[in-house]
């Protein structure tokens, strides 16, 4: 891919790595997320009194907050 890219320029590769897909995503960073989004966001969860969920866009993985869980972010936030 390299030759294709560089045109017929010479290359020399000096190392290689398997390619994975990561996701570093976890709850830690989602709550930050939520803390980001200020107190008044935050209390409009608390007050529709609903389970929310936060979904990963790069993973896909749920992550599920319950309005108690969501207390202790407004706290944290303050």
């Amino acid at each position: 891919m390299l030759n294709q890219l560089l045109n017929g320029l010479e290359c020399e590769i000096l190392e290689t790595r398997p390619t994975a897909f990561l996701c570093n995503c976890g709850r830690p960073k989602i709550e930050k997320v939520l803390i980001s989004l200020g107190e008044k966001e935050i209390k409009e969860m608390i007050d529709e009194g609903n389970e929310i969920e936060i979904n990963c866009q790069f993973c896909g993985k749920h992550y599920q907050f319950s309005v108690d869980e969501l207390k202790e972010l407004y706290r944290k936030s303050r």
